[in-house]
């Protein structure tokens, strides 16, 4: 796979993941995934264990300090307890406890190995946390269009009014620059020039995001940004 494909690859398996996000606290975690050092397994923290199992974060705390616990020790070199996502769930097994997997994660993870394997980690990390904001200031869009549906009849509000947004303090997302339209582009060739342009639409309309968004998602074979 060359570099440009790898780029393009990884995009849409990032795009198609982090539609499953319902709050910026997750999309913040999926971006800490990503942006993690490359490495043979995935890590996995309190909250996601917690996830796993069923069970509240004090009671993995406890199963990791309990006297004579063998529950796997911390991964080195995260700011976070972090673990070994495969061996967090070999002893969930060894233990009979019932657990799901975190197939998300993986998928982040496996899609974020693409770039690493193609592009600098100064560079490539500002492409997956530019996705992350550019999802997150959608998502509050989304959210408030909804609002602005649901009081056209009744107050005769306008969704395609920038003001509308401005006044609650929300960022306005120009129809071309909106994720439900990105996402349905995801596997064009040319998703990289259309996110590209979402970005320099997202700061013409909103003068505070002005020169602060990323606009490097169009690579060459070389996985270079032209």
């Amino acid at each position: 796979m060359d570099r440009c494909v790898a780029h393009r690859s990884a995009l849409l398996d990032l795009i198609g993941a982090t539609r499953f996000a319902t709050s910026i606290t997750q999309l913040l975690r999926w971006g800490a995934i990503a942006i993690a050092p490359k490495g043979p397994f995935l890590p996995t923290h309190l909250e996601d264990i917690s996830a796993m199992a069923g069970v509240s974060v004090p009671a993995v705390s406890q199963w990791r300090t309990k006297r004579g616990s063998d529950f796997p020790a911390p991964l080195p070199g995260y700011e976070t307890l972090a673990f070994n996502k495969g061996e967090v769930e070999a002893w969930l097994k060894r233990k009979n406890k019932s657990f799901k997997p975190l197939n998300l994660e993986a998928t982040l993870w496996a899609a974020a190995d693409k770039m690493r394997g193609h592009m600098d980690a100064a560079e490539y990390k500002h492409v997956v946390l530019g996705l992350v904001f550019l999802k997150y200031i959608s998502d509050a869009f989304e959210a408030r269009h909804r609002e602005l549906l649901e009081l056209k009849g009744s107050e005769g509000a306008d969704p395609e009014d920038p003001d509308e947004y401005r006044a609650e303090h929300v960022f306005w997302v120009p129809p071309d620059a909106r994720w439900e339209k990105l996402q349905g582009a995801a596997k064009q060739p040319e998703i990289g020039a259309l996110i590209d342009a979402a970005m320099e639409a997202i700061e013409r309309e909103n003068s505070s995001l002005k020169g602060v968004l990323p606009k490097d998602y169009v690579v060459n074979d070389a996985g270079i940004p032209v």
